[in-house]
C-alpha cells in the first residue's frame, strides 16, 4: 500500500504495477484467519469421518487398484512391443545361453572337486563292469 484515502488504497504489485483498488474490494480478498481456522477443523472432521465410516479407505483402495491396472497396462504393452520388435526374443535366448553357461561352469567345477577328492575315480570304477557289458553288446551288434 503506497497511499491510501478514506475508500480507496494505491496498491504496488510484484510486477511494479501500481493501481487505487477500493477497500471493501480488498477485504473480499482476504480472509480472516479464523475462517480458515473453521475450515482446517471442518476438513479435518470430515477426514476423521471418511476414516471410521470406512470411506476412505475404499477411496484409497481404489486409486491403487485403478494404479495398478494402468501399470499392468504400460507393462502389457511393453512386452507386446518387445514381442513385435524381437528384442524379447533376444533377451530370452541371452538368458538361456547364460543359463547354459553357468550350468557348464558348475558341472565342471564339480567334476574338478571330484577328481581332486577321488570321488569321480570311484564312481568311474564302479561304471566299468556295466561300460564293459555295454561295449560287448555293441560289439555283438
Amino acid at each position: 500500500v503506497m497511499q491510501y484515502t478514506a475508500t480507496d488504497v494505491l496498491v504496488k504489485y510484484a510486477d511494479g504495477k501500481m493501481e487505487w483498488t477500493e477497500i471493501e474490494d480488498l477485504k473480499k480478498l482476504v480472509v480472516p484467519n479464523s475462517t480458515g481456522e473453521e475450515l482446517r477443523k471442518q476438513l479435518g472432521a470430515q477426514l476423521l469421518a471418511a476414516a471410521d465410516d470406512g470411506s476412505l479407505e475404499a477411496m484409497l483402495r481404489d486409486k491403487a487398484e485403478a494404479k495398478a491396472e494402468d501399470l499392468r497396462l504400460e507393462i502389457g504393452q511393453q512386452l507386446l512391443n518387445a514381442v513385435e520388435d524381437g528384442s524379447l526374443e533376444k533377451i530370452l535366448q541371452e538368458k538361456a545361453t547364460s543359463l547354459a553357461e553357468q550350468v557348464r561352469l558348475r558341472v565342471g567345477q564339480q567334476l574338478v572337486a571330484a577328481a581332486g577328492d577321488g570321488r569321480l575315480e570311484a564312481a568311474l570304477l564302479r561304471q566299468a563292469p556295466k561300460m564293459d557289458r555295454l561295449e560287448s553288446v555293441r560289439q555283438q551288434t
